[in-house]
């Protein structure tokens, strides 16, 4: 019907238009005003037919709409249709199983523990705004420990006074074995079996995890907004987490109880949440040498803070991520002390003539500054006992430079000038006495102008002086053990053993022929001439003494005759006799035989004899029994 209303209030116009037009002849000229009426007419007509329309349509949609949801809940109708009629069953067989007299009884009784039941349902419900708003005040003081804290600690003991009641109401119904909270399934909540106490931590980690997680990454955005440096940002947020655990310890652990460790708790969280950051922050490639040193001594500052601390243990995670920060710095450092310092050897320079004569050189000054400028770098941001680790390296790559320095000069020892190795040696020195000084703050070398300790601790000064002088004392050694190895070079350079034995080789094949003895190793061509010459002259020697051994027994008879003659006129008393025995024995105890010195007086004479071949060997005067030890 309202199809046939809207087309026949549509076919209108038309009619009209027909009854309007019906006085006019085909011929005459329409009036443009009345069709411009005609025309408004029908636009109106024509708008007021789609808004009927389109409510029609959403009349339509609505009731399709409607009509969709009665059939999705046709499942749930039927399901509760079904445990109706179950429940009917249930309730037949019942009353068949009690009958009605007993029936009419316990129906009532359970209708009215049903309707107890829902009152006490009704009364919860009720309640449960109340109690969430109890619970919600009861966990954010809880969150918002620390800073309540400050400000009402009467706040949080209520807050704690408040758990310990919901946990014995936990404990005793749990003792009764009653399930007081159900969930939407019909099943006891999970948390009611967890203690209070336990609640409590999970809630503090959990919301101490997120709020530490959004500071950090608000720090980094306000960073990034501002064009800071996002380390800066990052290491501040930091140390504002350092500054909570200070107020923990002085004004939050006092109000929890003894079985909540919150300090323990807060520092484990720290902990955790420090070694991602850190780790993160330690390994973007914008973080240059000066920042990794900063987060050095800050990871060493915040392991020995932390353990100031009740029941706290350091993070290994961040002494490991430390340990790789100081080896990269302390490997680059003496990368680049290995190239500087041997640049300095190789490059070309005068030695300078000292005081007292020393050949010396500017290589153990620049040496020197060298290192001092690698360690000034590291004392603007390390103090105490990573300095020591700093000015340890530095002596160790100088150890080393100067060990390849001493092994070069070894190998090529006859290239080497005197010059050089005198230089070496007292550069040496130099080095050694430079690198013993002492300054007043701590027992450390020139090096290191000023150490900083925290104003309390002092073993951590005293472990300082212990390590360094340790140190310097193991790195003098090696320095004057360089030294002295230089000195053996230098007399072995000078007094070159293959030179020396070129020199002697032939005074030792003399004596070994004339004692009939094996000659030394030698090169048998070089030294059979010197053989050959030796040998003639032994059998001159032979003949020269069995000549002078015939004259021997006319000049004992004239020593005796000459000796009888003077007894005879008594010029000779006895003691002169005997002192003249015994200077004769004396000469016999000290060449040997009493012929001794005639003997070497023929063999001496005999080297300017010239043999049959024309030959001579011309020696200077030698005392052959000396020599030969006999």
């Amino acid at each position: 019907m309202m199809m046939s209303l809207l087309e026949k209030e549509a076919r209108d116009p038309v009619e009209v238009l027909r009854v309007k037009l019906k006085d006019s002849t085909s011929t005459s000229l329409l009036n443009s005003q009345l069709l411009q009426e005609i025309k408004n007419d029908y636009v109106v007509k024509q708008d007021n037919t789609k808004g009927q329309l389109e409510g029609f349509v959403q009349a339509q949609v609505d009731e399709i709409e409607r009509a969709s949801a009665l059939l999705e809940l046709e499942s749930p109708v039927q399901q509760i249709v079904k445990n109706l009629d179950d429940l009917g069953q249930n309730c037949r067989r019942m009353n068949e199983e009690l009958g009605e007299k007993k029936v009419s009884s316990s129906g009532v009784s359970i209708a009215r523990r049903n309707l107890k039941e829902l009152e006490h349902q009704i009364v919860f419900y009720d309640a449960l705004p109340k109690k969430n708003r109890i619970m919600a005040e009861v966990w954010g003081c809880m969150h918002h420990c620390v800073e309540i804290a400050q400000f009402s600690k009467q706040r949080l003991l209520d807050a704690f006074q408040v758990l310990e009641l919901m946990e014995v109401r936990r404990q005793r119904f749990v003792e009764g074995k009653k399930e007081v909270y159900l969930d939407n399934q019909m099943k006891p909540v999970a948390d009611f079996n967890t203690p209070c106490s336990e609640r409590c931590k999970t809630e503090i980690t959990t919301f101490l995890s997120r709020r530490i997680e959004d500071m950090f990454r608000n720090a980094e955005s306000e960073a990034a907004g501002k064009k800071q440096d996002l380390f800066t940002a990052v290491l501040e947020s930091a140390n504002h987490m350092m500054m909570d655990l200070e107020v923990v310890q002085s004004d939050v652990a006092s109000c929890f109880p003894n079985e909540i460790d919150v300090i323990r708790l807060f520092t484990s969280t720290y902990n955790m949440l420090l070694e991602k950051e850190i780790s993160t922050l330690s390994t973007r490639p914008d973080v240059g040498i000066a920042q990794r040193l900063q987060l050095v001594q800050w990871i060493d500052y915040y392991n020995s803070e932390i353990i100031k601390y009740k029941h706290s243990r350091a993070s290994g995670v961040l002494d490991q991520t430390s340990q790789v920060l100081m080896k990269l710095y302390l490997d680059e450092i003496q990368g680049q002390i290995h190239t500087w310092i041997t640049n300095i050897w190789k490059r070309d320079e005068e030695n300078i003539v000292g005081p007292q004569g020393e050949l010396q050189s500017t290589r153990p000054n620049d040496i020197v500054n060298i290192l001092k400028s690698q360690i000034s770098i590291a004392q603007e941001w390390l103090s105490g006992r990573m300095i020591g680790c700093v000015v340890a390296a530095c002596l160790r790559a100088l150890m080393e430079e100067l060990k390849i320095r001493y092994e070069s000069i070894a190998v090529r020892l006859e290239a080497v000038e005197a010059e050089m190795l005198c230089s070496f040696i007292n550069d040496a020195e130099v080095l050694q006495v430079r690198l013993m000084l002492r300054c007043d703050r701590a027992k450390c070398p020139e090096l290191v102008e000023e150490i900083s300790f925290a104003e309390t601790d002092s073993e951590e000064k005293e472990a300082f002086d212990t390590f360094m002088g340790d140190s310097l004392d193991t790195t003098s050694t090696e320095i004057v053990a360089f030294a002295v190895n230089a000195c053996d070079l230098m007399v072995k350079k000078i007094f070159h053993e293959d030179d020396i034995k070129k020199e002697f080789i032939s005074l030792q094949l003399i004596s070994s022929t004339l004692r009939g003895d094996a000659g030394p190793e030698s090169n048998q061509h070089e030294y059979a001439e010197i053989t050959r010459q030796v040998v003639k002259l032994m059998r001159s020697s032979s003949n020269q003494e069995s000549a002078t051994s015939s004259q021997k027994p006319k000049e004992k008879q004239a020593k005796d005759a000459s000796l009888k003659k003077l007894k005879r006129f008594g010029a000779i008393s006895k003691s002169k006799v005997k002192d003249k025995v015994k200077k004769g024995k004396k000469e016999v105890d000290t060449n040997g035989t009493p012929d001794a010195n005639k003997e070497s007086t023929s063999r001496e004479s005999s080297f300017t004899q010239h043999d049959e071949d024309n030959d001579s060997f011309n020696v200077q005067k030698l005392d052959m029994a000396a020599f030969l030890g006999s």
